[in-house]
C-alpha cells in the first residue's frame, strides 16, 4: 500500500466524530430531587423530559448538552459516555413572574334617533316624547317623575 494512502486513512479515522450513543437519564430538582420536566438539546438534538424527569437523548461523549426548564437556571454540561444520567437543575433566584394580557370588547351601547316624525307616529306616546323615551328599551321609568307624583 502506497505510505501517503495509509497516512489519509490514519488521519479520516483520528478526525472522525465519537459516535452518538442513546443516554437516558433523569432530570431532577437539585434542592428537593423532584422530577423537572425539561427540554435537553445535544448541537441539533432535542429532547424533552417528561413530568416524572425521564428523558432519552441521543449524544456523542463529550458533546456539550443544554438543560433549560421553567423556574430554573440553565445549565450546560457535556455528555457521559453512557450509563444513567442524573441531571440536577437549581431553582431560578427570581421568582416566575406571568403577565396575561387581554383586549376587552367595547361595552355594546344602543343609540336611539328621535325625531318629531317618530314622536307623532308611535303609539301611545300622544306626541309626547317624555313617553317615547320612557317606552325606550333600557329606560327606567320611577314614580317620583309622573304627573301623579306628590299628591
Amino acid at each position: 500500500m502506497m505510505p501517503w494512502l495509509v497516512a489519509a486513512a490514519l488521519a479520516a479515522e483520528v478526525s472522525a466524530p465519537a459516535p452518538a450513543a442513546s443516554l437516558e437519564g433523569r432530570v431532577v430538582d437539585a434542592e428537593t430531587g423532584a422530577p423537572v420536566a425539561a427540554v435537553l438539546e445535544a448541537g441539533d438534538v432535542r429532547s424533552a423530559a417528561d413530568a416524572g424527569g425521564a428523558f432519552r437523548l441521543a449524544a456523542a461523549p463529550g458533546t456539550p448538552v443544554t438543560v433549560r426548564a421553567e423556574g430554573y437556571v440553565e445549565l450546560v454540561v457535556a455528555a457521559p459516555a453512557g450509563g444513567d444520567w442524573r441531571i440536577r437543575l437549581a431553582p431560578a433566584d427570581v421568582p416566575l413572574e406571568v403577565v396575561v394580557e387581554a383586549r376587552r370588547d367595547a361595552p355594546v351601547v344602543s343609540v336611539q334617533t328621535l325625531d318629531r316624525e317618530r314622536v307623532e307616529e308611535t303609539a301611545g306616546t300622544f306626541g309626547d316624547a317624555v313617553r317615547l323615551v320612557q317606552s325606550l328599551p333600557g329606560v327606567a321609568v320611577t314614580q317620583e317623575f309622573s304627573p301623579r307624583a306628590g299628591s
